[in-house]
């Protein structure tokens, strides 16, 4: 087949389209009273900026978005790295506090018991002392329950479990100290006898739970920075993904290459 028959095949196909060719393969709407042609590679120019310029506009807020949510995550991040002295000692003041009063109501206890016994005068004191000592180291149990259970301190891998056998065993001899002093008209010498027992192994249990204590706090301070660290390190990335995200769609809704 000649040129000149592929030219003419060409020609009809734009006809009967509905459209004219001007001999240089551009495309002539029908109607088009002054013959302007519209080369078929602007046509498609404009549909597919136009995608660019939807899709950049996504990309440019999305990014926009994500760079805001990373500097608030970088800001977060270094308060709870500064803070996190102030941050374990928060959490375990309550705990600190129901120790001391702790060893304050074992000495209390402890005065009121003598070696024959629990004197008539003496012994609805000791019985409130007593009482007020089981209720203060159920206190210091559900304060250190309550670090456990912390919404974020639970995550953290600190070992408190001689912590928490400490003071567990503080509200079982508590109890057991109510236990043989609260029962009948007076306090015989044996039972008064084993209940100086255990508060003196009280006394010295309670002097020396300040180093447990103070090792748990020393732990959390160092896994709460490590988090903030972390969080730092992992706020810097979501950043810089961020505002490469949000370059890339200014540059298709510019209508640049990408």
């Amino acid at each position: 087949m000649s040129d000149m028959d592929a030219n003419h095949d060409d020609n009809t196909d734009l006809e009967s389209v509905g459209a004219e060719t001007d001999g240089s393969n551009s495309i002539v709407l029908e109607g088009d009273s002054d013959g302007t042609a519209i080369p078929p590679a602007i046509v498609e120019k404009k549909g597919a900026g136009l995608g660019r310029r939807l899709a950049g506009l996504l990309a440019a807020a999305l990014g926009l978005a994500g760079c805001v949510l990373s500097f608030a995550l970088l800001a977060m991040s270094v308060r709870v790295a500064f803070s996190a002295s102030d941050e374990a000692d928060t959490a375990a003041e309550p705990l600190k506090s129901a120790v001391a009063r702790l060893e304050t109501r074992i000495d209390q206890a402890d005065d009121l018991i003598g070696r024959d016994g629990v004197s008539d005068s003496e012994l609805s004191e000791l019985r409130a002392r007593v009482d007020g000592l089981a209720d203060t180291a159920a206190a210091a149990d559900q304060s250190f329950a309550a670090i456990e259970k912390h919404l974020i301190y639970r995550w953290l891998p600190v070992n408190t479990d001689e912590l928490g056998t400490r003071l567990e065993q503080f509200s079982s001899d508590a109890a057991e100290v109510a236990a043989l002093v609260s029962s009948g008209d007076e306090v015989t010498a044996d039972a008064a006898s084993a209940a100086g027992e255990l508060l003196n192994s009280m006394q010295t249990a309670v002097s020396s739970v300040d180093g447990p204590i103070d090792s748990t706090v020393d732990s959390m301070i160092i896994w709460i920075r490590l988090t903030g660290l972390g969080g730092f390190l992992l706020s810097l990335w979501s950043l810089w993904a961020q505002a490469s995200l949000m370059k890339r769609g200014w540059r298709g809704l510019s209508g640049q290459p990408v």
